[in-house]
């Protein structure tokens, strides 16, 4: 009963598998040429940013995975499937952001505190590398802002391509003027940015997990798209929320009374069509009826249930007085 099954990935979906695995190969090259530029050159700068692509590697790795588990089928225990997990991957990835942006500035403070002497030439060469495989990276990364998962991993490639430009901007400074603080000055930019993406990327995913209403839609506005139709009075116990980055669902309560079955499921119907057109509700739970509840409200509190714990024994207890 607990069976999970993949389901067959929608071209879409099969598309961001291949980039984010394609991504983390690329990003797990640079890291390796990064680390080997690094022990050769002597430059500290080169090593620390091999630690940083490495951390981005894993959260690449995490991204394609949690990709993967969304695609699997619902099953008794999981009837919303697995799409969460895109939300998980992309709070994880969040704060490994968060704790990068801290480790480059700890970094860049031991550097402006005693910078070291640096072989620019070799740190030039490879910083190059990695920034044209960086960018190529991005580029295939790119267009999914609306996806959170996909989003977060555009971000770690972001941070990597600008270290890799800052590291090319203080290897060409530093080679020309001989002025080491370049490097920790420019690492704190790429420190201070890195945590503005991760301080992006956590409120959005804890607002999912949190059930918020997705932030480009305005339950006013879908009151008042469901009501702009002739047969209904009135909309109350609205509730919106995000399955994940891509995936709205919706229940209301809606005030109306159709004569017939058939005009009822018509209603219906032509409600959910507009919801998805509109608002991108790709599931949408209608109650319809011909009287409004008691108290009801279009936000309305849900309240916590007193019940008996019936796991133990199997069967209900009922409580005289």
């Amino acid at each position: 009963m607990g069976q999970v099954l993949e389901g067959p990935l929608l071209p879409q979906d099969a598309a961001k598998s291949r980039r984010l695995l394609l991504a983390a190969v690329i990003t797990g090259a640079v890291c390796v040429l990064e680390l080997i530029g690094g022990l050769m050159s002597g430059s500290l700068a080169l090593l620390s940013d091999a630690a940083h692509v490495f951390a981005d590697v894993f959260s690449l790795l995490l991204s394609f995975f949690a990709l993967r588990l969304a695609c699997r089928v619902p099953t008794m225990q999981h009837n919303y499937g697995f799409h969460r997990a895109e939300i998980f991957a992309a709070l994880i990835n969040g704060l490994a952001l968060f704790a990068i942006a801290i480790l480059i500035g700890r970094e860049a403070w031991e550097r402006f505190l005693a910078p070291p002497e640096i072989h620019t030439s070799q740190m030039l060469a490879i910083a190059v590398l990695g920034l044209l495989a960086n960018g190529y990276v991005l580029l295939g990364l790119r267009g999914h802002s609306h996806d959170i998962n996909l989003h977060s991993a555009y971000l770690h490639v972001l941070g990597d391509l600008l270290a890799s430009l800052g590291v090319v901007a203080a290897a060409i400074l530093m080679a020309s003027t001989g002025w080491y603080l370049a490097d920790p000055i420019i690492s704190t930019a790429i420190g201070l940015l890195i945590f503005v993406s991760a301080a992006r990327v956590v409120r959005e995913a804890a607002h999912i997990l949190m059930q918020g209403v997705p932030p480009h839609l305005d339950l006013r506005q879908i009151t008042a798209a469901i009501e702009t139709q002739p047969e209904i009075c009135a909309v109350h116990n609205l509730r919106v929320w995000a399955v994940c980055s891509n995936a709205y669902i919706l229940t209301a309560h809606i005030v109306t009374c159709p004569e017939t079955e058939e005009e009822r499921k018509a209603l219906r119907e032509r409600l959910r069509n507009m919801l998805y057109r509109r608002f991108g509700v790709v599931e949408a739970t209608l109650e319809l009826e011909c009287e409004p509840c008691v108290g009801g409200t279009l936000i309305h509190p849900l309240s916590h249930a007193d019940l008996v714990d019936t796991h133990t024994h199997g069967h209900d207890h009922v409580h005289e007085t």
